[in-house]
């Protein structure tokens, strides 16, 4: 169903059996990951649509999956890797985010950890959401407790750029079996979105130079134009800005989202609310936030809150801005990207009971 590596050989070993297959770069099957062509694209736009093609068919192979494995199954029947085990008490987000040391940050000269964060309203981009945490991250193990049922099919299990080649081929298989198909798609936006072009690099530079066959540092990053932490609010302004070939990623599921596999994902028709506490997990889950800068970290914490805004769309959670393809000069491999950010000094304490206003030449986003 979906295209492989060939199987060459399964071997024993000391501590169970060694699956080898097929070297698809080798065997000049594959050329490219998606994450090579991505970075491609943002350099020579014309290569867009060969981007656009290739999610068109990982799109096309999670609607085969679903039109010949899928269920609506409970979580729990899923493989457990990627959410359930990550919420469950005492994992990956309880030791990340609840238990102490808590993450802190240092915004304005102010040390701000989740607590602090707790009871401030956020304000993204003009827009005043309300509160973000730790709403956010208490309700998740009742939306994705393990009796909760979900469009579910036999995939692949881990939906990203490294893990899918052009010509497309599915690599890596530690999660495949049954998987929730709103978590499969929610790991892919979030890595097209936030983690590929931006977090990974920035992040795991080494993750990033020895998975891609080239590592090209990212055409474009967001920029945080502004930041400014007061008793009572967070106020972010961010520009999320990506290269021509992400964008065009983008744009290609975001279209199928509105259509066929939006229709599979959530037959019920808000695709936005089946994706929502999936992609909370993935923004808070893959790369934890006490190893981001405090701009990065409050951008991806904006990004949450957002989540949990009732007049969430799709479109208007990845609004991102497409950037002129890099000068030759920085076409290196990547490395350690340093955070960007305009952070405004904070006003003296009796101005701290309203948002500050905008300024008339920074347009809402």
């Amino acid at each position: 169903m979906f295209p492989v590596p060939l199987l060459r050989d399964v071997r024993d070993v000391a501590d169970g059996c060694e699956v080898v297959y097929e070297d698809v770069f080798a065997s000049g099957r594959c050329r490219w990951l998606l994450a090579d062509s991505i970075n491609s694209a943002d350099r020579h736009p014309g290569d867009a649509g060969a981007v656009r093609a290739l999610v068109d068919r990982v799109c096309d192979d999670l609607l085969t999956a679903a039109e010949a494995t899928g269920v609506s199954g409970r979580l729990e029947e899923c493989v457990p890797d990627l959410y359930a085990e990550r919420l469950d008490p005492g994992g990956r987000l309880d030791r990340w985010y609840t238990c102490p040391p808590r993450p802190a940050w240092v915004i304005d000269g102010q040390r701000l950890d989740l607590c602090d964060l707790a009871s401030r309203t956020w304000v993204v981009n003009g827009r005043a959401l309300g509160c973000g945490w730790p709403a956010a991250l208490t309700g998740l193990r009742s939306v994705l407790a393990g009796h909760t049922r979900w469009a579910t099919a036999i995939t692949q299990g881990d939906v990203t750029e490294p893990n899918i080649t052009d010509p497309l081929c599915w690599l890596d298989f530690e999660y495949a079996g049954r998987n929730a198909l709103a978590g499969d798609v929610a790991n892919f936006l979030w890595y097209l979105l936030g983690m590929g072009g931006w977090l990974v690099p920035a992040y795991q530079p080494e993750v990033y130079a020895r998975t891609l066959r080239i590592p090209l540092p990212p055409a474009a990053v967001p920029l945080i134009d502004r930041l400014r932490v007061t008793a009572r609010y967070v106020e972010i302004d961010c520009t999320w800005r990506v290269g021509v070939g992400r964008h065009a990623a983008l744009a290609a599921l975001l279209r199928r989202l509105a259509g066929d596999l939006g229709t599979v994902l959530s037959p019920a028709g808000d695709v936005a609310a089946a994706l929502r506490p999936f992609l909370v997990v993935r923004v808070l889950g893959v790369i934890p936030l006490r190893q981001l800068s405090g701009p990065h970290a409050m951008a991806c914490l904006a990004k949450i809150t957002e989540l949990s805004c009732p007049a969430l769309t799709l479109p208007g959670w990845c609004v991102a801005v497409p950037a002129a393809p890099p000068s030759a000069a920085g076409a290196g491999c990547c490395g350690p990207a340093v955070p960007s950010a305009t952070v405004a000094e904070n006003l003296p304490e009796e101005h701290h009971d309203r948002p500050s206003p905008r300024s008339a030449d920074h347009p809402r986003r």
